[in-house]
């Protein structure tokens, strides 16, 4: 298993994960627009500091990718964020999203961040189970309402 910035994958693989993105979250959200999607993908997360992507890997084969953000639902001050996070469907259920979740949080530590924070409407059991502590619902967006996690994440907090 490998990991890899947005910015140092291929544009083919890009936009595999943009059609992945696209295919899961369109259905939460129906304004979403592909091209809006794959020019923010590009653009705004092919950095190498917030706001950036993350992709895993293994072998050659995209099982998932996740993306870091400094701010994430408008009127909240917390951060930084781990965001649209998605592991494809035939890879679920093999600790590939535990993974993924170590990798963003060890990107964030190394880019000296102490905490980190996720809005969830899917995944409570899952933040929980990682050591994620419930912070309250809100709303988010065009998402709706869900839940919010944060953890520590200094140097010795696993």
């Amino acid at each position: 298993m490998i990991t890899r910035l947005f910015a140092d994958i291929s544009e083919q693989d890009l936009m595999k994960i943009v059609d992945e993105h696209y295919a899961h979250w369109s259905y939460y959200n129906p304004h979403m627009v592909k091209s809006v999607s794959f020019s923010k993908f590009k653009n705004l997360y092919s950095g190498r500091k917030l706001p950036l992507g993350i992709a895993l890997y293994e072998g050659m084969n995209i099982v998932g990718f996740c993306v870091l953000k400094e701010k994430n639902i408008k009127g909240r001050s917390e951060g930084p964020w781990i965001t649209d996070a998605l592991i494809l469907e035939k890879y679920r259920r093999k600790y590939y999203g535990t993974k993924l979740v170590e990798a963003a949080i060890n990107k964030l530590r190394e880019l000296g961040y102490h905490e980190v924070y996720v809005w969830t409407d899917q995944a409570s059991l899952f933040c929980r189970k990682l050591g994620f502590e419930y912070v309250g619902t809100t709303i988010k967006d065009q998402s709706g309402e869900g839940e919010i996690y944060t953890k520590k994440i200094g140097r010795f907090n696993w």
